[in-house]
This record gives C-alpha cells, sequence and structure tokens, in this order.
C-alpha cells in the first residue's frame, strides 16, 4: 500500500511539473511599424519576377502604385493617398458608393459629429455644414434640403454615406474608374 502511495505521489508530481510548461514566442518586428505588410509566395497577388518567396513587401499605396485588392473592393484616394478603411469597406448600393462617412471627412480635413439620440451626422469644413440623419434621403448643405437618391446608413456601427454628394458638397472633384473600382477625390 505504501508503495502504491508513494507511485501515485510520484505521477501527480509528474503531472504538476509537465502541465506548467508556458509557450513563449517573439513578437515580430519590421522595418515598417504601424503599416499592412504582406508575406510574397507562390499563391500571393504580389508574387512577380521581381520578389522573392518569403519576402515582405509593404502594402501602403498612393494612387499611382498598384494595388493588390480582392476583385469586389472599392479603393478610396484623396489627392493621391490612400484612405484607409479599417473596419467597414466601401461597397455599391443602387449604383452609389456608400464609405464610412467619418475616414473620409477628416482625410478631406472636415470635423464630424455624431448625435446618437437625433442618429444625425454633422460634417462642417471651411464654414459650410452637412446635416444627415440615418435612413433620410433629406440632406441639409448650409441649411438648404436636398434630397439624395440613397440615404445614410449604419453598417457594423458606422455610418455609410454616398461618397460622390458628400465629395462634391465640399467642392472637390470626384473619377470614378470602373476598371479599378477605385475613386479620385481632388479636393484642390
Amino acid at each position: 500500500m505504501l508503495k502504491m502511495k508513494k507511485l501515485f505521489s510520484m505521477l501527480l508530481v509528474a503531472l504538476f511539473v509537465f502541465s506548467l510548461t508556458v509557450a513563449y514566442g517573439e513578437e515580430t518586428k519590421t522595418k515598417y511599424p504601424n503599416e499592412v505588410m504582406a508575406e510574397v509566395g507562390p499563391d500571393s497577388p504580389a508574387y512577380g519576377p521581381n520578389t522573392k518567396e518569403g519576402e515582405f513587401i509593404d502594402e501602403t499605396k498612393t494612387e499611382n502604385e498598384s494595388i493588390s485588392k480582392s476583385p469586389n473592393e472599392i479603393t478610396v484616394f484623396i489627392d493621391g493617398r490612400q484612405v484607409n478603411f479599417p473596419d467597414t469597406k466601401p461597397y455599391i448600393k443602387n449604383g452609389r458608393t456608400l464609405v464610412p462617412i467619418r475616414f473620409v471627412s477628416q482625410e478631406m480635413g472636415a470635423k464630424v459629429n455624431w448625435n446618437n439620440t437625433k442618429r444625425e451626422v454633422l460634417i462642417e469644413k471651411g464654414g459650410k455644414k452637412i446635416s444627415l440623419k440615418i435612413w433620410s434621403k433629406e440632406v441639409y448643405v448650409n441649411g438648404t434640403k436636398k434630397v439624395i437618391d440613397v440615404p445614410a446608413e449604419l453598417k457594423n456601427g458606422r455610418t455609410m454615406v454616398p461618397l460622390r454628394f458628400i465629395s462634391e458638397a465640399f467642392g472637390a472633384n470626384v473619377r470614378w474608374i470602373d476598371a479599378e473600382r477605385k475613386v479620385v477625390i481632388n479636393t484642390k
């Protein structure tokens, strides 16, 4: 009986010791902090004659650089710089490109305020004010009522608005490049 207790105790100690193993991993460091990086390999859309398997490439792009993206993804450039949409991507609804308004407006130098009680967005830039209510086709630009064909809507907690209307209301030039699914906005 004493042998059995001793064997059982040793087994418990061994089990306890081996269950305390800890995994350790080192953080991956790149020379481009806070940038999106992609590993290039034979199955990667960025793989080509000038890249090596396992090499990392910088995917931060400007308007004139090639972009590897999914076929349905829409990219937006303002004054030559690509707008980053971290969580909710632009999409097309009833022929209009809807975008998360905060990212686009801030890239254009506008201030965005959200009134949760009224479910209303107020965008201000250079003395011009645009007011949109969620699910309403009525938009007010400096107090003047306008009607848009696709209303602002909520998606994943983001206010999605027709990009062309907002951009042109602030005096920007908007161009859609269908073959590349790209929107180019010039504010200057």
